[in-house]
């Protein structure tokens, strides 16, 4: 499973569900729903097994405010994932960047092992095949 999709399921079930590990989640990271107007009128739509932005769309008040450049039928005909939507931090890399932070893990002998932190940055706030990686630390 995607974080997205896990991020959603921790909000839909909550903590009466998940208890104090919920209550850490929804504390730091964006509220992630399977249904949009759990979130709101103003939230980012992504296909629950998307790929860097693939058939995302920002919603802003209930509008598209802006859509994916890659819109594949594959990624579009998924359920999708909703999430809030956020000011994306940004940084110059050769020109002003938006920023999304990530972690990851490697899968060593059927144990997942922390392997690291880093940022995809994009001319555009929704990543795309051109975004910059920049692990932070291993």
């Amino acid at each position: 499973m995607q974080p997205k999709t896990i991020l959603s399921l921790i909000t839909d079930l909550g903590a009466d569900f998940f208890g104090e590990d919920a209550l850490t989640v929804l504390r730091y990271f964006p509220e992630t729903s399977t249904i949009a107007s759990d979130i709101g009128n103003s939230y980012f739509a992504k296909p629950v097994l998307g790929r860097q932005g693939e058939g995302g769309d920002a919603v802003y008040k209930n509008d598209v405010l802006l859509e994916s450049s890659g819109n594949a039928d594959w990624y579009v005909k998924q359920q999708y994932i909703y999430q809030e939507l956020l000011d994306l931090p940004t940084i110059n890399v050769e020109e002003t960047q938006y920023t999304v932070w990530g972690s990851w893990l490697f899968n060593v002998n059927e144990e997942f092992i922390p392997a690291g932190v880093g940022m995809r940055a994009s001319v555009g706030p929704i990543t795309d095949d051109c975004s910059y990686y920049l692990p932070i630390g291993e």
